[in-house]
């Protein structure tokens, strides 16, 4: 994942843990400050989005422990971690660490430069044996992330995706979209 490439842009690591992570884990929004917000704002507005829309479909056993904010290169741009640590009010149950709901960041320009990914905790109830995340808690979820892209929005935070080229500009994002199967983050072996 490429880091913000000035102080105009920002990272923010949403840290977790909970017995379904015991070593940890994590998912990662990237944006814009036009306004040169401080990070004490650009950290509460994150959070307030999430504690409003992502909270509730967090699954109990996994907590936020922080908010790992960035701005600017990595060298030289400041960064703060903010601490949170409120679990999840979603589904109770077991939550595999490596089985997630798969939320794609989606732009209006082609190619798989201009598009993200991220992982979000997802409850072993909340989809079936075959991986088919549950079609109501599916319709939930996708409510709740373009609520939290629309609230991140109105905040005049809004997202991006950053690339490793930095000849290339930062994507702008038109939204989250959740998919109906869970994911891995396993990569394939390679044979």
């Amino acid at each position: 994942m490429a880091p913000p490439p000035s102080d105009e842009y920002w990272q923010a690591n949403f840290r977790q843990s909970g017995s379904a992570y015991p070593t940890g884990a994590e998912y990662t929004v990237q944006g814009r400050n036009p306004t040169n917000l401080s990070m004490a704002t650009v950290a509460s507005a994150l959070f307030t989005a999430w504690q409003s829309n992502l909270r509730p479909i967090t699954p109990t056993a996994v907590n936020l422990d922080d908010i790992l904010l960035k701005f600017g290169p990595p060298d030289i741009g400041p960064q703060a971690a903010f601490s949170v640590g409120n679990a999840g009010t979603g589904s109770g149950g077991d939550v595999t660490p490596s089985v997630c709901l798969l939320v794609q960041k989606r732009s209006s320009l082609g190619g798989r430069r201009n598009r993200g990914r991220l992982y979000f905790p997802l409850a072993e109830a909340d989809c079936d044996q075959g991986g088919a995340v549950d079609p109501t808690f599916l319709s939930t979820a996708a409510g709740a992330f373009a609520t939290f892209f629309s609230d991140i929005a109105t905040a005049d935070l809004p997202l991006y995706v950053f690339h490793t080229n930095i000849l290339l500009a930062p994507t702008p994002l038109t939204g989250l979209e959740v998919q109906g199967q869970a994911a891995t983050q396993r990569r394939r072996l390679r044979r």
